[in-house]
């Protein structure tokens, strides 16, 4: 069976196609795909995106939409994947594996399409304090971009000790075996590991009990111990793998400016390494697939407005007319 990610951009495209009487049918798509070997699949990042909307009822109408036309096995967490990424010792080609979520947000989504009367049921104030957190966190990225050096968590760590960005790339560097890198590579590398210490080391992501698990097996606590970790013993994750996705993302989306999406989206990129087919509506992802110009990539991502939506006709007996 085939995954197709569906990014939440594509969602309310689809959404927006699904109004009206010549709209497609939800439970029809799904069992068309289905019957196709296609499982149309959203994640967690996508859920998180789409409790964030303001509008009670435009929110709810995307949740009830996505409820029927979707898979009832929802995907991995991108944390998920970074950490069996690294579990597998970080390698050039990962094997196909399951993607389907075991956790309690996997479970509670599988029990809201299988019993489509139900929705979800979260806290409000705590998903938007956490948003806006992270949004406002990710702003630090222009400063990076504009070669600008600062103390990662600085009131966390002990002042002797150097663990700017700079400083975390330049020992991982050299643990890797690459040496010094140019003003262009540090730059970019330093963006990627912003995303490694938050993320993998301080546990800042909507889900980081994956995250914690991991650090709990090594047995390290502190914050500043799991940079050095991994700057020592993990120094590949710096230059293959997920986290750099989510580098070549942000680059992508610099260039046009601060977006309030960028933590999200660069989240949602984690997944193209991992399904056969990753559906956006977001312009962003066009310039990413350019930039990465590979053809595994370039294969894989598909902006909505190279795609057609057309219907299929089905007699009584299900067969196609």
């Amino acid at each position: 069976m085939q995954t197709w990610y569906i990014e939440t951009s594509a969602v309310n495209y689809l959404q927006s196609h699904h109004v009206g009487p010549d709209g497609i049918g939800t439970l029809a798509t799904r069992a068309l795909q289905e019957e196709k070997g296609r499982r149309w699949c959203i994640s967690p990042v996508t859920i998180w995106e789409i409790i964030q909307t303001s509008n009670d009822s435009r929110r709810e109408e995307l949740i009830d939409f996505s409820q029927h036309i979707f898979s009832r096995e929802l995907l991995v967490s991108p944390e998920d994947l970074i950490i069996e990424f690294i579990t597998q010792g970080m390698p050039l080609k990962e094997p196909r594996r399951d993607l389907v979520s075991s956790s309690e947000l996997g479970n509670v989504w599988t029990d809201i399409v299988d019993n489509p009367r139900k929705t979800l049921q979260f806290d409000k104030s705590v998903v938007r304090d956490r948003a806006n957190f992270l949004k406002s966190f990710s702003k630090n990225i222009h400063l990076i971009d504009r070669d600008k050096d600062k103390l990662v968590l600085s009131e966390s760590l002990h002042a002797h000790l150097d663990v700017t960005l700079a400083s975390l790339v330049e020992t991982a560097s050299a643990h890797a075996g690459r040496g010094p890198l140019d003003e262009s590579s540090l730059r970019f590398h330093k963006i990627v590991m912003f995303y490694i210490t938050t993320i993998l080391c301080a546990g800042m992501g909507f889900d980081n009990e994956s995250v914690e698990r991991f650090w709990s097996k090594i047995g390290i606590d502190e914050t500043t111990d799991r940079f050095m970790y991994v700057v020592t013993k993990l120094p590949d994750i710096l230059f293959r793998g997920p986290f750099v996705l989510m580098g070549y993302m942000t680059q992508a989306q610099l260039r046009s400016g601060f977006s309030r999406g960028l933590w999200f989206d660069c989240l949602h990129s984690v997944y193209l390494s991992y399904v056969e087919f990753f559906i956006t509506s977001d312009g962003h992802f066009k310039e990413l697939r350019e930039d990465l110009d590979h053809p595994r990539f370039n294969n894989v991502l598909l902006h909505t407005d190279e795609i057609d939506l057309y219907s299929v006709r089905k007699d009584w007996l299900g067969r196609s007319t």
